[in-house]
């Protein structure tokens, strides 16, 4: 029970930073290279409890690169289903650096249910009445085929 309050303003600490990191990426005033110097901090820390804020900021953002930097962040965290219904709704952005964003980041934490989803995308972006380009479907297919290797494995 001592080592909680050992514990705690550390935690407390690292839960400001978090979110000091998370202030910055999403700070459209902040120069880029600031934003992308936190937006690697974030990814090197790792810390999942940002997951669900990440979520959050992705359905809340119209900034594209904002929406982008979130989701790109959610690929290397573990996914909670909130952060994957988020990512989900990605793929069908107006933009397609968002659109590719969101594929990228379900190959590094998508099921074999993502791994369906995409095979859609696959199939859509074949029909130019979509919004899918042919690379999107490319990147789709290569996102669902890593998914697969690493459910079989």
């Amino acid at each position: 029970m001592g080592e909680q309050h050992v514990l705690s303003p550390l935690g407390q600490q690292k839960s400001e930073v978090l979110h000091s990191l998370l202030a910055i990426m999403i700070d459209s005033n902040a120069s880029p290279d600031r934003r992308q110097a936190a937006k690697r901090s974030l990814q090197r820390i790792g810390d999942v409890t940002i997951a669900d804020t990440l979520g959050q900021i992705v359905e809340a953002q119209s900034d594209g690169q904002i929406i982008s930097d979130a989701s790109d962040l959610l690929g290397f965290m573990p996914i909670t289903p909130d952060t994957e219904t988020a990512l989900i709704k990605l793929v069908w952005h107006d933009s397609p650096e968002v659109r590719r964003a969101a594929i990228q980041s379900l190959a590094r934490v998508g099921d074999q249910r993502i791994a369906s989803i995409l095979g859609l995308v696959v199939s859509d972006s074949q029909d130019p009445a979509t919004i899918f380009e042919a690379a999107e479907g490319a990147l789709a297919e290569q996102a669902r085929r890593t998914i697969l290797r690493r459910s079989r494995s």
